[in-house]
């Protein structure tokens, strides 16, 4: 009834088991021990922004928890696709991780990023400055309009959600505004400022201080509904019907992580985003703590991916923009 083994087939049978719970056993320990070095942050815009604010304040709060530093490595370009890229093609080790507005990746980005959570959700302003006849909504209209193509608008970078934002504006409301593009809200803010573009498509957290000085006017809300420390500033949504972008930042690492350091990770966020001294940070600004683990966070990115497909179809821009 029994199968008889002979010394040699005992002897292998023993040596694969052994060296699949050696297997197994090292991957546990690795994933137990992680993290045991330095973890980077990669974010796709300059020092000054929205992504750049939240990276540096889950890195402080991560480093407290995790007892390993958590750096912040600043890669701007291409409305994050930058930072993404570089994220995508570093060793899946779970030590590299990608920080920024990740409602609008391309298809390819996605392929080689592993979705942890999603963190953060904010509105965008589409602010005016001073130093122009601007000081609402209906005047931009009237303006560009009167003026088809004379009007710019300053943005994070081509590709970026102010970017998407703007243009699918920008198509609904039969307006030829023209984009300048710049490296995060670091160099767009300054350039308002300095009267270099007259409207800029931004964050609440990049432009409150300017706000509150009247150096710059906002004129509306990029969210479907009015944004609450404004009451009286109009949604566009109330000008075009089911117009509604925000910035959903969230967080991801490279594909081929194994599984147990990216459940550590994503224990390892919410855990931040559960925290009083984390949420704290926040109280001021207008970025809503919004944790959703891999994999309904990765559902959700593809349900923004399709939406932001569309809008780039409807305002002209190529696909690959990202």
């Amino acid at each position: 009834m029994f199968q008889r083994f002979t010394l040699f087939q005992m002897k292998k049978f023993f040596y694969t088991w052994g060296v699949l719970v050696l297997i197994f056993g090292v991957g546990t320990c690795f994933a137990q021990d992680y993290p045991s070095k330095p973890i980077k942050i990669v974010v796709g815009y300059v020092p000054g922004g929205s992504p750049d604010f939240i990276a540096r304040t889950l890195a402080q709060r991560m480093s407290e928890l995790t007892k390993e530093p958590v750096l912040v490595d600043n890669k701007p370009g291409a409305g994050g696709s930058t930072a993404a890229t570089f994220v995508g093609k570093s060793n899946p080790d779970g030590y590299t991780l990608f920080l920024g507005d990740t409602s609008h990746l391309s298809e390819s980005l996605l392929k080689d990023l592993l979705p942890v959570s999603s963190i953060t959700s904010e509105p965008l302003l589409l602010v005016s400055s001073t130093k122009s006849s601007i000081k609402s909504i209906q005047d931009l209209i009237q303006e560009a309009k009167a003026h088809p193509g004379e009007i710019n608008y300053g943005s994070s970078g081509i590709g970026s959600i102010q970017h998407i934002a703007m243009e699918a504006f920008n198509a609904e409301a039969g307006l030829r505004i023209i984009h300048v593009p710049y490296k995060g809200s670091g160099q767009s803010v300054p350039a308002i400022l300095a009267g270099d573009v007259p409207i800029l498509m931004t964050s609440y957290t990049a432009t409150a201080s300017h706000i509150k000085t009247g150096q710059l006017t906002l004129i509306a809300v990029s969210s479907a509904k009015r944004f609450a420390k404004f009451p009286a500033v109009p949604s566009l949504s109330e000008l075009i019907k089911d117009y509604d972008y925000t910035s959903e930042t969230g967080i991801m690492t490279t594909s081929g992580v194994s599984a147990m350091v990216h459940q550590k990770l994503i224990s390892i966020i919410k855990r931040v985003s559960e925290d009083a001294q984390f949420i704290s940070k926040f109280k001021d600004t207008a970025l809503s703590i919004n944790f959703v683990p891999y994999p309904e966070f990765s559902e959700e990115l593809k349900k923004g991916l399709k939406k932001y497909q569309r809008s780039m179809q409807l305002a002209n821009m190529p696909t690959n923009a990202q």
